[in-house]
């Protein structure tokens, strides 16, 4: 990619619904879904997702729920399998 001097760069916000602009984009300009905390960045004429963005409640709780469910999974399993190999399970 060349180099490309950035003289405004606009930033947006709305529902993960709502069509993100389309035309007449600054490469590096970035729009905020506001419900989902997902953020985008313009580039290559293209909406990419920021990793790195602000992390909503919302996806803050969902993740939370989701490292429960996968750790309650896990103490299942060691339980299952320390049993059959008869160890004894407190």
């Amino acid at each position: 990619m060349a180099v490309q001097l950035e003289t405004k760069i606009y930033r947006w916000s709305g529902l993960s619904t709502d069509d993100k602009p389309s035309s007449g984009i600054p490469v590096g300009s970035t729009f905020h879904e506001t419900d989902t905390g997902d953020k985008f960045i313009y580039q290559l004429n293209d909406w990419v997702i920021d990793k790195g963005g602000p992390l909503s409640t919302a996806k803050a709780i969902e993740m939370n729920a989701e490292l429960r469910r996968l750790m309650e999974t896990t103490l299942i399993e060691t339980r299952a399998a320390n049993e059959a190999n008869g160890i004894e399970v407190a």
